[in-house]
């Protein structure tokens, strides 16, 4: 299962990696895009949710890796529902609407900002 594991990471960031580029406005602009730009923009509307989906995946297993590690959740996740991309950017964009500044932040404080929407979106009881 460790091998199974330490290729879906390693894929995961390759791929990350990859979609990266295809989403910057200009290699030669001083500030990158936002995380609002890239997520309204129809040129690179797919690339972000496709990016979206690849972080929300990435949160996933840290939290069951935190369950396993410490007996707890960071955030609960019914176990009849599977996240798919639209429902990851729903999340998100719910929570951009209660925290806007972070729809500003460029795109490496894309996983934050998931991840403190997923934390309003399934607080542990």
């Amino acid at each position: 299962m460790r091998s199974y594991t330490n290729l879906f990471a390693t894929t995961a960031i390759a791929l990350a990696l990859c979609a990266a580029p295809a989403l910057a406005q200009n290699a030669s602009d001083a500030k990158a895009p936002s995380i609002n730009y890239l997520m309204n923009a129809p040129a690179t509307a797919d690339d972000f949710r496709f990016l979206l989906a690849i972080t929300g995946e990435g949160q996933n297993w840290v939290n069951r890796h935190i369950k396993q590690e410490t007996g707890r959740y960071l955030y609960c996740v019914p176990d009849d529902l599977a996240l798919v991309p639209d429902q990851y950017l729903n999340i998100l964009q719910r929570y951009l609407a209660t925290a806007p500044g972070y729809g500003e932040l460029e795109l490496n404080s894309l996983g934050l900002a998931l991840l403190n929407g997923l934390l309003a979106a399934f607080p542990c009881k």
